[in-house]
């Protein structure tokens, strides 16, 4: 009896929300534990550390873990849930494609603000990109391959915004949110968002904090809204605005190889973030935290969600 307390809720009869978690989480690594026990590398052979060579390998990668991440999110909605895969916030209802392109908007000029920051101190100087320019001598051939490049790196990149936001901000924190406090998933889930980058290259504590402040802010725009096209579109315009527009690097890496504008800086790293990125110094801090709360402020003011109309989305 006790032991049935502690797995289901008494009203409900289903498990309780951190269970669920906790299945969801052994469902989704169960790839990874497989091919540990057959003795896989993780790295492909030729492949250096801090690599990042984008390529349809990379695209194909990053495909399969978002078709995986929503496999097993329909499978434990349906079962455990009861639910099915549209209440997770990713369903094409009049009006997605204008979350999407507010977030993108919005996250092009949350990237914008930080470069300006950068530049109001001093330090930092964005110009055309010498390769894009007319005269440069560049052949059609090595043209062709980096606008092929460029295209990889947006698909790649919209690929990884997806894949992360249903990570973090899709079934276990909106399964979290019907059992806790909110404030229990939003700090637990943006916590492990920021670790997750400390593998990246030339990360630093200031970076980590960064992160984590991103997924506060990525959270804030899900609880806004209950759907995850906003906070895809907020993740993909920054990333988007970083590395293919302002030739930052993006979490520590340089992406694509020829940007559209390529940004110095002789700035104080811990203002521009140095070898990481924007995303490593004040500057993004302090961009953050006004959207953040600038989106606490707006929820304040309101006492119905925006968006929170639309039908089968999951709620607390």
């Amino acid at each position: 009896m006790i032991i049935s307390k502690i797995l289901f809720d008494n009203q409900s009869k289903r498990l309780r929300s951190g269970w669920r978690v906790v299945v969801y989480l052994g469902l989704l690594i169960s790839p990874l534990i497989v091919r540990s026990m057959l003795g896989s590398q993780s790295d492909s052979p030729g492949s250096t550390p801090g690599s990042f060579d984008v390529g349809p390998g990379m695209i194909f990668n990053y495909l399969l873990m978002v078709i995986w991440t929503l496999l097993v999110s329909w499978g434990c909605l349906v079962v455990l849930d009861r639910e099915w895969l549209d209440s997770l916030g990713l369903a094409c209802r009049p009006g997605w494609w204008i979350q999407l392109g507010r977030g993108l908007g919005g996250g092009l000029l949350m990237v914008a603000g930080v470069v300006l920051i950068q530049i109001i101190v001093g330090g930092s100087r964005p110009g055309l990109n010498p390769y894009w320019s007319k005269g440069t001598g560049v052949d059609e051939t090595a043209l062709r391959h980096a606008l092929f490049e460029t295209g990889l790196t947006l698909l790649m990149m919209l690929l990884a915004a997806l894949f992360e936001e249903l990570l973090y901000r899709g079934y276990a924190f909106q399964t979290l949110l019907r059992g806790v406090h909110p404030l229990v998933p939003l700090a637990l889930l943006s916590s492990l968002f920021g670790l997750s980058h400390l593998g990246n290259p030339n990360s630093t504590f200031f970076s980590t904090l960064n992160t984590i402040l991103a997924g506060i802010w990525l959270s804030l725009a899900y609880l806004e809204v209950r759907n995850l096209w906003l906070p895809t579109g907020l993740h993909l315009g920054w990333n988007l605005a970083l590395g293919p527009i302002f030739g930052l690097p993006v979490s520590g890496r340089l992406i694509p190889a020829h940007p559209l504008l390529i940004t110095t800086s002789t700035a104080p790293e811990w203002i521009t973030g140095g070898a990481y990125g924007s995303e490593g110094g004040a500057a993004a801090t302090l961009a953050l935290l006004a959207a953040i709360v600038f989106i606490l402020r707006r929820r304040a003011a309101s006492t119905v969600p925006a968006g929170s109309d639309a039908a089968g989305l999951r709620s607390p």
